[in-house]
């Protein structure tokens, strides 16, 4: 077995393992912060939307899965659930507090420059009764996670399969239909909708690679504003069904106060792909350099986790999907965009597809206000 090969089902084993806590936490935060965004919006206040929730879910399914390896975390075996249910409940919500309380550490160590000024800081300004309210509903949460894990071991996986996924495609087709509704909740009375269009065309080389083409087109200002164009040329290989690599250059021209700016971004994609069930996993991670005409350079790394289900309707395949994508730039300001996005790719025949999309933009500006915008998305693609 090659090196690849192992590092693919190492990483596939953990992605799997990350997967479950991951989705409960996903659909959890995001029903939080829509409540907590429809509250305040009556005061005229906006607070982060699903960026927010997405790297929380993000935190936990790594605290989870860490803390979980800690072999005395299942004591019980043999004595009613509810033991080993209230033991990991509080073993994940010490971690995770331990996780958080050092993550606000760190940042305010790293403003301040010293470990014990950082500590002061986050006893002076943080708001206690907000923390502790937020930990309160975390452990919730937790408990509720932990009660379902628990059954699934004891009833079995099989089983559980059986009961909840007889009849799949229609499950999945409810969960894609209802994360395209997660994200409207979130929306601010300031957020613009836009429309992006995009064309791609794929031209076979080999049996393994493929020259790539793509062109995009933005509308924003409740899409009658023409404000961005790419244009993308690469090439991708694939080793095998679980790894690509490709290597890509895009030229930019973005509309900044009435002028049109460009930009040069060569790029890398490393992308992993892994079937859980009848769902298909994807990763993608970007590396991209951006060379602007009129700004100091930066580089950026992207990473876009994807959801997919396809299935085949009247000799289509239909491919209900939903992706997040988080952004972090060099330039000082690390995390800064977030894109939540779910839709529909059909694939009508060998060499035609198209996408139709809902995406959900959170953009860091100044002053570390986020701004939202909601996106139509319209792909389509010819292969040769």
């Amino acid at each position: 077995m090659s090196i690849l090969q192992t590092i693919g089902r190492r990483l596939k084993h953990t992605l799997l393992e990350l997967l479950p806590a991951f989705l409960f936490f996903f659909i959890m935060f995001h029903m939080l912060s829509a409540s907590r965004a429809l509250i305040l919006r009556q005061y005229g206040i906006t607070v982060p939307g699903s960026a927010i929730a997405t790297i929380g879910a993000l935190i936990m399914a790594k605290v989870i899965f860490l803390t979980d390896k800690i072999g005395f975390l299942n004591p019980y075996p043999r004595k009613p659930l509810i033991y080993n249910v209230i033991g990991k409940t509080v073993a994940f919500s010490a971690a995770a507090l331990i996780f958080f309380i050092l993550e606000e550490l760190f940042r305010f160590s790293i403003k301040s420059g010293s470990l014990a000024v950082g500590w002061e800081k986050i006893t002076i300004e943080t708001n206690w009764s907000s923390f502790w309210l937020r930990q309160t509903w975390l452990s919730l949460f937790i408990l509720f996670y932990c009660a379902a894990i628990e059954l699934v071991r004891v009833i079995g996986k099989g089983r559980v399969k059986e009961i909840f996924l007889h009849s799949a495609k229609t499950l999945v087709l409810i969960f894609f239909m209802a994360s395209f509704c997660i994200p409207s909740y979130a929306a601010y009375e300031d957020g613009d909708f836009q429309i992006w269009n995009t064309n791609a065309q794929d031209i076979k080389i080999g049996k393994a690679t493929k020259f790539m083409m793509e062109e995009e087109f933005r509308y924003a200002e409740m899409a009658s504003e023409f404000f961005y164009q790419h244009y993308d040329w690469g090439f991708a290989w694939a080793f095998d069904k679980r790894f690509e690599l490709a290597l890509g250059y895009r030229l930019v021209l973005e509309r900044i106060k009435r002028k049109w700016m460009e930009s040069d971004e060569p790029y890398t994609n490393l992308i992993f792909k892994a079937d859980l069930w009848k769902f298909k996993l994807e990763d993608r991670n970007r590396i991209e350099y951006r060379h602007f005409r009129w700004y100091p350079d930066q580089a950026r790394y992207r990473n876009k986790f994807t959801l997919k289900y396809p299935f085949e309707f009247k000799g289509m395949k239909i491919v209900p999907y939903t992706s997040d994508e988080i952004f972090i730039s060099s330039n000082g300001r690390g995390f800064n965009q977030n894109r939540f996005q779910s839709g529909i790719d059909i694939e009508f025949n060998k060499y035609v597809k198209f996408d139709v999309s809902y995406m959900l933009q959170s953009i860091r500006g100044l002053g570390d206000k986020w701004y939202e915008a909601n996106v139509l998305w319209l792909k389509e693609k010819i292969t040769f």
